[in-house]
């Protein structure tokens, strides 16, 4: 069981070639000499093992990585988990071979027909842009997409606010529009 949960930090943390998993005296889960911040504390509650940061999982920050039989899960203490280094001011890529959402119909309620779906798919404006918000862009290449702003007014369902106010979108959200 610690096997897969260190195989499992390793998966989502990057690590540097000196960094080392360990423990410190006083029970804090740390990376090479690292000194945990004043609040952060860890352990095992259930069948998983939580990070927290000022305070419990009932009023605090936390991500638990819990070691089900069937399939381990990592959650959060909000409904998102953000791959960004808030150091560098960095998100990262994420490189998977599968995605899969929840979609069985014992999952939804209140199904209807998506009215005008072509209407909307017209309205889009696929734009050519380069990101600003990282300060390491590798060879400033460009990328394909939609300003969330405009989304927003085609395919309010398929924009998400952050905690910081910045809109993000739900590409999958618009692939069922395009049949």
């Amino acid at each position: 069981m610690k096997k897969t949960l260190i195989a499992f930090i390793i998966i989502f943390i990057s690590l540097s070639a000196e960094a080392q998993l360990k423990y410190t005296k006083s029970g804090q889960l740390t990376l090479g000499n690292i000194t945990p911040p004043e609040g952060y504390t860890t352990g095992w509650e259930g069948k998983g093992h939580y990070f927290h940061y000022n305070g419990s999982t009932a009023n605090g920050t936390w991500l638990k990585l819990n070691l089900e039989y069937n399939a381990p899960r990592i959650s959060a203490s909000t409904s998102h988990i953000r791959f960004y280094d808030t150091d560098s001011q960095t998100y990262h890529t994420i490189y998977v071979s599968k995605v899969v959402e929840a979609s069985d119909i014992s999952f939804k309620t209140n199904i209807r027909s998506v009215k005008n779906s072509l209407d909307k798919i017209k309205q889009l404006n696929p734009v050519q842009y380069n990101i600003n918000f990282q300060k390491d862009i590798i060879n400033n290449t460009e990328d394909i997409g939609f300003i969330a702003q405009e989304i927003e007014k085609i395919i309010p369902e398929a924009v998400y606010i952050d905690d910081n106010g910045n809109k993000l979108i739900n590409y999958r959200a618009i692939i069922p529009l395009l049949t």
